[in-house]
């Protein structure tokens, strides 16, 4: 008997070992098995047509001969005469330049002309106005100086024609052009 006690724990080994190795197997299949390959057949009708070759290339492109242009005016371009490649000599137009940027310019510069010449007519008319503000303060202080001698008037309005005198001729060289 005691050998069949013995074999007893072999078997239960065993069975163990096999059930280990079959789990092992299935799991391997499932996860790591080859699947069978399936392929997949497009069929299409023979046709003569157009062949294209396209020619790629990477890095930078370099003209063989380089052309320095320069101008004296600079500004956006309204129109190029000239296309790649195009053989030019001297003296050819190539491109033009659009004429609203200048024409804003002049317009401009027209614009200021004509709000100088409103401010010198305003300072001639304010001239003209104090010259003639001297020439009353003048015969004012004329009449006051003799009606001062006749004892006909203050002393305070003598002294007021003098100081507007002296004021309107103080104006007068501040405004005349130098």
């Amino acid at each position: 008997m005691a050998t069949e006690s013995g074999s007893r724990p072999f078997y239960r080994w065993f069975a163990f070992l096999a059930l280990a190795v079959a789990i092992g197997s299935g799991l391997w299949y499932y996860f790591w098995g080859e699947v069978a390959a399936t392929y997949v057949y497009e069929t299409v009708t023979v046709d003569t047509g157009l062949i294209e070759q396209s020619v790629s290339a990477t890095g930078s492109v370099q003209a063989l001969i380089t052309v320095d242009l320069s101008s004296q005016l600079s500004g956006q371009i309204a129109e190029v005469k000239v296309d790649f490649n195009s053989k030019v000599k001297e003296g050819d137009l190539l491109a033009v330049i659009d004429k609203k940027t200048f024409e804003a310019r002049v317009k401009s510069a027209q614009a200021n002309l004509e709000m100088a010449i409103a401010g010198v007519l305003v300072q001639k008319a304010t001239i003209q106005k104090n010259e003639a503000l001297v020439r009353k303060a003048e015969q004012d202080l004329a009449r006051q100086q003799t009606l001062s001698e006749r004892g006909a008037t203050s002393q305070t309005l003598l002294e007021t024609s003098k100081t507007t005198l002296a004021t309107a001729q103080a104006d007068i060289p501040l405004l005349s052009p130098s």
